[in-house]
């Protein structure tokens, strides 16, 4: 199983599948699969760098931190880098088993939208980190956007800010060294990774 999915993620590392395509053909891998033997294969993965501390320095900051991926193993993320929601569930979780998988949507934004609506907080309070072209609807939705390491100009271009750095900590240093300038137009409020 573990082969499996290193396949498929230097895949898309390479670019010779889309994030989309990645977390299609893992989805069916998955199910029915304990969680601890697939975490334990993630965790030898390639990762950025200090994404605990930069999660960290985000909430000390007065940020809550959710994620808002379509990669079904976001449980693994959750876990390990004290993220404080999920807003889409591309898996449901029963007894530390993928217990049911559920379909992934065109775009992030119907998500943020739903969790806003229930959070009561505007989609211009919030900002949003990400690397694929199902971002671009997001980042042109929400108050601060920022493309880390994409592949992609037209996800970049749709950003507010592009870094490329393997260094989450840096990441959201930049985040914050932005919401605590006077010259900032978007007020504190959850950031989506």
């Amino acid at each position: 199983m573990g082969e499996e999915i290193s396949i498929l993620h230097e895949k898309y590392g390479a670019g010779e599948i889309t994030e989309a395509e990645l977390n299609y053909m893992q989805i069916p891998l998955l199910r029915g699969m304990r969680l601890a033997p697939i975490l334990k294969v993630l965790s030898t993965g390639p990762l950025l760098r200090n994404i605990r501390k930069g999660v960290e320095a985000l909430k000390s900051s007065g940020l809550d931190v959710s994620m808002l991926t379509f990669n079904p193993l976001q449980v693994f993320f959750e876990r390990n880098f004290a993220i404080d929601t999920s807003i889409s569930m591309t898996v449901e979780i029963m007894d530390d088993m993928i217990s049911k998988t559920n379909a992934i949507p065109e775009n992030k934004l119907t998500y943020l939208e739903q969790y806003c609506d229930s959070s009561g907080i505007s989609l211009q309070e919030c900002i949003h980190v990400g690397d694929g072209p199902n971002d671009i609807p997001t980042f042109r939705a929400v108050g601060f956007s920022v493309s880390l390491n994409s592949k992609y100009s037209e996800v970049r271009e749709a950003s507010d800010i592009s870094l490329e750095t393997d260094d989450f900590a840096l990441v959201s240093d930049e985040i914050v060294r932005r919401i605590d300038s006077p010259w900032r137009t978007f007020p504190k409020a959850p950031s989506s990774v």
